[in-house]
C-alpha cells in the first residue's frame, strides 16, 4: 500500500491480490483436513473463523469437518446468522467465539474493529473452560 498510495486497501485486494486476480498466490499448501489434523496433533483448539463468509459451494463441506469451536458471533453476521451458527455449535458440542476479523489496516472497510463484538454469560464461561481443562 505504501508503494501504491493511489489504491485503497479494498482496491488492492479486488484488483490485484484477491482470489483469482493477477497477483493472487494461494497461501495454503495443506488441505483443510491435513491442517486440522496437524493442529490436533499439537493440542491446538481448532476454531472455524467467520463461517458466514464461506462460499456457498463449500459451506456445508467445511462445516462437516472436526472443529472444536466456531465463530458464531461475527460482526458481519446478520442476526439469523448468529442464531444459525450457535445452533450448529450446540448440536455438535462446539464452543463459540466472537470476532471482528480486525487486521489493523487503516480504512479497512471489509473487517471490523477490536471489541465490536464479544462473548458474555454462558458462552464466555464455556469458552474460558477450554483453557482450564486438559485437551
Amino acid at each position: 500500500m505504501e508503494n501504491y498510495p493511489k489504491f485503497s486497501h479494498d482496491e488492492i485486494f479486488e484488483k490485484f491480490i484477491g482470489d483469482h486476480q493477477k497477483a493472487y498466490v494461494p497461501s495454503t499448501e495443506l488441505s483443510l483436513k491435513e491442517g486440522l489434523d496437524l493442529l490436533k496433533a499439537h493440542n491446538c483448539l481448532r476454531v472455524l473463523a467467520h463461517p458466514v463468509l464461506l462460499k456457498p459451494q463449500i459451506h456445508d463441506a467445511v462445516l462437516a469437518h472436526d472443529f472444536d469451536g466456531i465463530e458464531a458471533i461475527y460482526c458481519l453476521n446478520q442476526p439469523n446468522d448468529t442464531d444459525y451458527y450457535k445452533k450448529i455449535a450446540k448440536e455438535k458440542g462446539l464452543f463459540i467465539t466472537a470476532g471482528g476479523d480486525y487486521h489493523g489496516i487503516k480504512n479497512d472497510t471489509k473487517h471490523c474493529d477490536i471489541g465490536e463484538v464479544s462473548l458474555s454469560g454462558e458462552d464466555l464461561e464455556i469458552f474460558l473452560a477450554q483453557f482450564s481443562s486438559p485437551q
